[in-house]
């Protein structure tokens, strides 16, 4: 930055906090993580005096990637919008890989919108990114009281992102996506599950299956806040990785019907005594169990991605439009493969070898069997561990008894 110095407008010098570096084709002043250290040397976004966390690159890359294969599809993305912008990176790049014109970044601490304002400036785009200085969700109805049209939304909280859907999905054009990241796993895999009921109003027990479970309790979470606003969702992305779960959904408006309609996909699973999945049930089904089973839901069991949008995701990334790490596209290639076989639960290997006190066969040869016996299989970007197929907790069980 030579020899101009940086300040925020609360007075905070902040030069030599920050450094720039690049996402992208966005550079951006983000801390200096040598600075912002925890004692087992991992670098701490949330004691930087902006939030900027590298490690979420490929969830911004994923915001980009879906931008641009729903315009692929005849949905041109001309705005974009994040109630809490940290750096503004993702809006920075949105406008410069996506092809976006405007966007809308927002961020409560002011420190936060002089840096957004600089890093704009620093990519030549400022008058492309309008910025917002006040609560996430007064943002959001402020751009709809002023009746701009925002194409995507996107929700990248620290922790639940319930309290700002409602408002969020209010804002979202004809035909416009929505991405949410969720970091708290915790609670939507079920092991604090009155948190669960109490937050996203679902009951969750003891699974097996749980890193699913997390992803179709935020589906459905989804759901329920668009029909609020007679509006329904089609999962466009479903993505867990290391502590978070990202979610890319379209967001149309519809009538009641096509609401009641779209209700079968939500329902219950049924869980045996050990946690492994039995069968589903609709919302309208009596319950009628086992005494040792339980019950996990209401859940989201319709598919938790669109084929074909994938498809193109993946392929944007190897044409190297957007950078997308190995690790992150090897994961897609696999929620493509699973996103096939619309089981709303995978199998755990290593619990059930242990239950029937086998040994674990490889995974292909359980995939290939049960192939060759008419079903549907494959692995699971959830548990690597795991497999998803529509064959039956039976029949899975009978080739690892087998195997032994």
């Amino acid at each position: 930055m030579g020899n101009h110095a940086i300040t925020s407008n609360d007075g905070r010098f902040v030069v030599d906090e920050l450094e720039i570096t690049r996402e992208g084709k966005a550079y951006i002043l983000a801390p200096r993580k040598e600075l912002f250290m925890r004692p087992d040397g991992i670098f701490e976004p949330a004691w930087a005096p902006i939030f900027y966390n590298p490690v979420m690159m490929d969830n911004r890359s994923l915001t980009v990637l879906s931008s641009l294969a729903h315009s692929y599809f005849g949905n041109k993305v001309k705005s974009f919008a994040e109630p809490l912008a940290g750096s503004c990176v993702r809006s920075l790049r949105m406008i410069l890989e996506a092809n976006t014109q405007e966007a809308y970044a927002n961020d409560i601490d002011p420190y936060s919108i002089y840096v957004c304002r600089a890093n704009a400036r620093l990519n030549n785009i400022a008058d492309k990114v309008i910025v917002f200085n006040t609560d996430a969700n007064l943002f959001t109805l402020q751009l709809d009281n002023l009746g701009i049209p925002i194409d995507f939304v996107d929700i990248d909280p620290y922790g639940t992102p319930i309290y700002y859907l409602q408002s969020s999905i209010k804002l979202i054009a004809k035909n416009g996506l929505l991405s949410v990241t969720a970091t708290d796993v915790g609670t939507l895999e079920g092991k604090y599950p009155y948190k669960a009921f109490s937050r996203y109003g679902v009951l969750v027990t003891k699974n097996s299956f749980s890193k699913e479970v997390a992803a179709r309790v935020l589906l459905y979470t989804l759901f329920r806040f668009s029909a609020f606003q007679d509006r329904v969702i089609e999962p466009i992305l479903t993505f867990y990785d290391k502590h978070y779960v990202k979610i890319v959904v379209k967001v149309e408006k519809a009538s009641s019907t096509k609401i009641r309609e779209l209700e079968r996909n939500v329902g219950c699973i049924v869980v045996d005594s050990n946690g492994l999945p039995i069968h589903t049930i609709s919302v309208n089904e009596p319950i009628d169990t086992h005494e040792d089973n339980k019950v996990i839901g209401p859940l989201w069991l319709g598919p938790i991605c669109n084929q074909s949008y994938l498809e193109k995701i993946i392929e944007l990334s190897l044409n190297k439009h957007v950078d997308l790490s190995k690790e992150a596209l090897s994961k897609l290639r696999t929620v493509l493969e699973e996103c096939r076989i619309n089981t709303p639960y995978y199998f755990n290997l290593p619990l059930i070898a242990k239950i029937l006190k086998a040994n674990i066969p490889k995974i292909n040869y359980v995939l290939e069997t049960l192939r060759n016996k008419g079903f549907l299989a494959s692995r699971t970007h959830f548990d690597l561990l795991s497999i998803k197929t529509n064959a039956p907790l039976e029949e899975v069980s009978s080739l690892l008894s087998f195997g032994s």
